[in-house]
């Protein structure tokens, strides 16, 4: 779980408002944004890949399913770009 929380912190660090209002357009209905570019989201998920692969893939879909209980859209990208990498 400490993993997921240092995932969140860091993407806390990234928000832009610009971006958020920016991707929000993008919807016709409210969604749940950081407000993170996606190249800051693809490297904090390589970041913390780099820290999970060694563990077990039961243990890596549990993150995931964490990331996508979110229902953050920069949380989702994390789990989908972590499931891929493991395939």
């Amino acid at each position: 779980m400490e993993i997921i929380s240092a995932l969140r912190k860091d993407l806390l660090q990234q928000v832009d408002e610009y971006t958020r209002q920016s991707n929000q357009r993008f919807f016709k209905e409210e969604v749940c944004l950081y407000g993170v570019k996606s190249a800051a989201v693809e490297k904090i998920a390589r970041k913390y890949f780099d820290e999970i692969q060694h563990r077990e893939k039961r243990d890596i879909w549990s993150l995931c399913e964490q990331l996508l209980a979110s229902d953050y859209c920069e949380e989702a990208f994390i789990a989908f770009d972590w499931a891929y990498r493991l395939h």
